[in-house]
């Protein structure tokens, strides 16, 4: 009985020692840490004329949609990367789940089901796709990034972008009270699935300008009506808005009957599209020949040969490597391609295909140079 009591006594004090110890459990939910890789502050398919590209980041982190989804794909739930709050890792916010802690530009969610396996992080129009947690997957997304169509003729920051990250664990975890929750982790690129192509103005340089009688390599042409621009990519042929257009030659035969622009500050050999470039956003392809077709006029003197169609033919596109021009006809994914379609009469009536050079610099989202190859 003796030996009882002092047991007990024992057990007694052993436990007032250890009255400041808690008993800690594991979380059946997880923290989320995300990084954002790349974050910087008719048959005829019809382009747009819009802003021209530019160098910079695809995207503002406040266009960005993280949408939390299992490893099949469906999503449980889809939240703005940034706040318009003040939120912290008290995991006192609203709700029971998904709770976030957004702090000088990292990203976290605290109290995340375990069931979330991938994050993926877009940016899509509001009519391009409802997003109803439980049923919709994140391919379907993915289809949109994808869909040429519906992304040709966008402004580049309306472009559908898509970018996923799996989760993987840091073999970290998380106290809050009595409450490990282990940090779960993944960095997400967010890019583009298309190319975008731009021509930024069309100009014959010495339209009019030449004596037909002195310059045999010349037409002596004084105005080009321009009735349309296309263009060949995989499988579509694209065509460019804003034609038919006339461009004017620096002759001036006021008293012409066929001078349909006798003003002369209305008379230019350059065309510009409206807003600042005809564009497309297409999915990867090799370009694959551009045409612009042209009707001619004259004013002092008949054609001979009454050929008034003078097609221009770009059959390629050419970029500097290491100071040769070489020919590159590639459109890759994230890459801005641009070309000015300047010539001159010698372009329209040779036969020889002309290069004119071009230094090509290509980085990811930056503006990308070609040379347009004239046949």
């Amino acid at each position: 009985m003796k030996k009882l009591f002092v047991a007990v006594m024992a057990l007694a004090a052993f436990a007032a020692c250890q009255k400041d110890v808690v008993l800690v459990n594991d979380s059946e939910t997880k923290t989320i840490t995300l990084t954002i890789s790349n974050q910087s502050e008719d048959s005829r398919a019809l382009g747009g004329d819009t802003n021209k590209g530019v160098t910079g980041a695809c995207a503002e982190a406040s266009d960005l949609v993280v949408l939390f989804a299992k490893a099949d794909g469906t999503i449980l739930f889809n939240d703005k990367l940034t706040s318009t709050g003040t939120t912290d890792d008290t995991h006192k916010g609203e709700g029971t789940s998904y709770i976030k802690d957004e702090k000088s530009g990292s990203y976290m969610w605290h109290m995340v089901p375990a069931d979330v396996k991938q994050i993926a992080v877009v940016r899509f129009e509001a009519n391009d796709i409802t997003i109803e947690n439980g049923t919709t997957n994140i391919s379907a997304v993915a289809a949109l990034a994808k869909d040429e169509a519906k992304n040709l003729n966008r402004e580049l920051e309306d472009i559908v972008l898509y970018g996923v990250g799996q989760l993987e664990d840091t073999g970290k975890t998380h106290r809050v009270d009595n409450t490990l929750y282990h940090v779960w982790t993944t960095e997400v690129t967010v890019e583009p699935a298309l190319a975008r192509f731009e021509i930024h103005k069309i100009q014959c340089t010495n339209l009019g300008d030449a004596n037909k009688d002195t310059d045999l390599a010349t037409y002596g042409l004084d105005e080009l009506v321009m009735t349309s621009l296309s263009w060949k990519g995989a499988t579509e042929t694209h065509t460019a808005v804003g034609f038919p257009h006339t461009l004017y030659g620096s002759y001036n035969n006021t008293t012409a009957t066929n001078n349909t622009q006798t003003v002369d500050a209305q008379r230019s050999n350059l065309y510009t599209p409206v807003k600042g470039a005809w564009s497309w956003n297409v999915l990867p392809c090799t370009f694959g020949g551009l045409t612009l077709d042209m009707t001619a006029a004259t004013y002092d003197y008949t054609i001979t040969d009454g050929n008034y169609s003078f097609p221009l033919n770009v059959v390629g596109l050419s970029k500097k490597v290491d100071g040769v021009d070489t020919v590159d006809n590639a459109f890759e994914k994230g890459n801005i391609y641009v070309i000015n379609l300047i010539f001159n009469e010698q372009n329209i009536s040779a036969q020889d295909a002309i290069c004119v050079d071009v230094t090509v610099e290509i980085k990811p989202w930056t503006v990308v140079d070609r040379t347009p190859i004239y046949q």
